[in-house]
């Protein structure tokens, strides 16, 4: 059992050779069991090696249980996040070398939360956007055949999020869950300050971007305009999915 130094090390044993053909998103927790099944994510672990009773035996005491393992999760924050929220300098601004931008990013927050998507913020957000200053890059999560109940791979995006927490200034997503329990995948829209991916700007920031594919958007296509509208509003077809919507979170 590799749970503490000097046997790991966050950040390089979890990205060693060996331990990504055992868990492919390099992310922690993981565990193996005696006869080689491999997990990672607390509370896919916690439900791997539980019974049917702290699964819940009913309907209704599964649904009590994913409650209070969502509320853990999202209003208790995690070792990982932790560490990441305490190894990064307060003062440094990881953008600060980028010229400045017309685009207020709070402003479409703010619409977005406020006011219809449709007849306020998505008119505002292609009216000011700066496509100079700002990116849009679409994601989609590279395993969807280990997504298994649909609330884990949930979990997946708030931990994401959270571990994301000082990026927020400078970022806004809308990533979705599509489709059923053992059928699902996991894709969204996200805007960043600068034309680069503003992962690699910070150690911290790179533990789950690597377990997605990112595509950059061209603003001024149709294909843009219709995946921006379809993820930002969560409506439509999403016909590129070939599945049905399920669940959406914001980062924002």
């Amino acid at each position: 059992m590799l749970s503490a130094p000097p046997h790991f090390h966050f950040g390089q044993t979890n990205r060693t050779p060996e331990f990504l053909r055992k868990f492919p998103a390099g992310k922690v927790p993981a565990f193996e069991g005696d006869d080689g099944f491999c997990v990672f994510e607390s509370n896919a672990i916690a439900y791997y090696v539980s019974n049917e009773e702290l699964r819940g035996s009913t309907a209704e005491a599964a649904a009590q249980v994913v409650q209070w393992v969502n509320f853990a999760d999202s209003d208790i924050v995690p070792p990982a996040s932790t560490y990441a929220l305490a190894a990064e300098p307060k003062a440094k601004d990881r953008f600060a070398h980028l010229p400045k931008s017309a685009f207020v990013l709070d402003e479409f927050k703010h619409k977005y939360s406020n006011e219809d998507t449709f007849s306020v913020a998505l008119p505002y957000f292609w009216e000011h956007f700066d496509k100079d200053g700002w990116s849009l890059w679409y994601a989609e999560y590279r395993f969807p055949e280990e997504l298994t109940q649909t609330f884990m791979s949930c979990n997946l995006i708030t931990g994401m999020f959270q571990r994301l927490d000082k990026l927020r200034k400078n970022a806004f997503a809308s990533v979705i869950l599509f489709g059923t329990n053992t059928s699902s995948s996991i894709s969204g829209v996200w805007v960043f300050r600068g034309q680069e991916l503003a992962f690699p700007l910070s150690p911290d920031w790179k533990v789950d971007y690597e377990s997605y594919t990112w595509r950059k958007l061209d603003p001024g296509s149709e294909e843009t305009q219709t995946l921006v509208r379809e993820y930002f509003s969560w409506e439509r077809t999403f016909q590129h999915v070939g599945k049905a919507f399920n669940q959406g979170k914001v980062f924002k």
